[in-house]
């Protein structure tokens, strides 16, 4: 809770706007959202990208399967 009043007065003192587009907020989001998006990510490739007739972990992101 500390960092976040800390971004906020930052964000005041260097005249960011704390809402609307390019405000702290929606950077604050983009970075929240894309991370998690990220590790989601990870994580089901975790599960799934292995080769079950060999064992070794497959290349499936973007579509494309490269062992």
């Amino acid at each position: 809770m500390e960092f976040a009043q800390h971004l906020v007065e930052r964000a005041k003192a260097d005249g960011v706007s704390l809402v609307g587009p390019g405000g702290l907020l929606a950077g604050i989001t983009r970075t929240v959202l894309g991370s998690a998006l990220d590790a989601e990510l990870d994580a089901h490739l975790d599960e799934v990208g292995v080769d079950e007739t060999n064992g070794r972990r497959v290349n499936i992101r973007k579509g494309t399967g490269c062992p």
